[in-house]
């Protein structure tokens, strides 16, 4: 499988600038950690590739947290970005296959939301909320930039599988327009529908390669316009799977528990297993370990 990669720049004299991803390692990195069924591996795959497509939108020091909410089976899909191409992500619940059958109960109409926060450090740069009127993770988060920023943007990320459980991404990418100053919002809107019309969307499903697939789609998706086109490009940050869980941060969680769960805990006698949010790693306890633990010691 090839590696994944970010390609972003802008599209003159339309005064377009775009984003292109490749990740299906990182697609199938979250997914076999996070043990998910088709339904939610569909969904969690295409947040982490929409999220990466902004990117060249934050310094290599800052942070971009997403937070899509659902009202339907699916809740909730988290995502944090990093301005140096880390990335990890969460979907609630794993299983959405044997909760819903349509769209309509996977992301339960309206009354969505989606919550963005930039920052750096502990300092927040910037936050909004739009709402999920589109019950698509990727078409949400380009209405979310578009009524929230006031950036006219269109994305669509395609995702295939294989079947193989221990590698079930074959294909995972996608691409991000916006419209940049001076850019005619008319020549715009032509151009965002095509990106989801039949060719383009093939495009999109072609395993990606190292002579410039997604060229191929800008010019496809611009050409009717009759406008010569300029691309220019320069490649980000490669994507990668990162996780800051640490055994300090288990402890932590551990001091949380009620007195009443702790108790239950240690009559059953039985491992304590406490799994990472985003990343699934478990950290086991034993009874006495969890005990020390809670008495503010160390285990050994």
């Amino acid at each position: 499988m090839p590696e994944d990669y970010i390609y972003h720049g802008r599209i003159d004299p339309l005064h377009i600038g775009f984003t292109f991803v490749s990740s299906p390692r990182l697609a199938n990195e979250a997914i076999v950690r996070h043990d998910c069924d088709p339904v939610s591996a569909h969904i969690l795959g295409r947040a982490l590739n929409a999220s990466l497509l902004l990117l060249p939108k934050i310094g290599v020091h800052q942070s971009l947290n997403l937070h899509w909410l659902y009202k339907g089976a699916l809740r909730d899909v988290l995502v944090d970005l990093r301005g140096d191409g880390r990335i990890r992500g969460l979907i609630n619940p794993r299983h959405l296959s044997e909760r819903a059958e349509t769209q309509s109960d996977i992301y339960g109409g309206d009354g969505g939301q989606l919550q963005v926060v930039t920052s750096q450090g502990r300092r927040v740069i910037n936050s909004g909320t739009a709402p999920c009127d589109l019950q698509n993770v990727t078409g949400d988060l380009g209405y979310y930039f578009s009524v929230s920023e006031q950036v006219e943007t269109e994305c669509n990320v395609m995702i295939d599988f294989t079947h193989n459980p221990e590698q079930p991404v074959a294909l995972c990418q996608g691409l991000m327009i916006q419209a940049m100053p001076e850019c005619d919002l008319e020549q715009f809107g032509r151009i965002r529908q095509r990106l989801h019309e039949e060719e383009a969307r093939q495009h999109l499903a072609s395993p990606s390669r190292a002579d410039g697939l997604f060229e191929e789609i800008l010019n496809d998706i611009t050409a009717p316009e009759g406008v010569d086109i300029q691309i220019s490009l320069e490649q980000g940050p490669s994507p990668r799977w990162f996780c800051t869980c640490t055994l300090e941060k288990i402890h932590m969680t551990l001091r949380m528990l009620q007195e009443e769960d702790r108790t239950d805990m240690i009559q059953k006698g039985e491992p304590i297993v406490v799994r990472c949010d985003f990343c699934n790693k478990p950290y086991e306890f034993t009874p006495r370990e969890a005990q020390k633990i809670w008495d503010g010691d160390s285990p050994d």
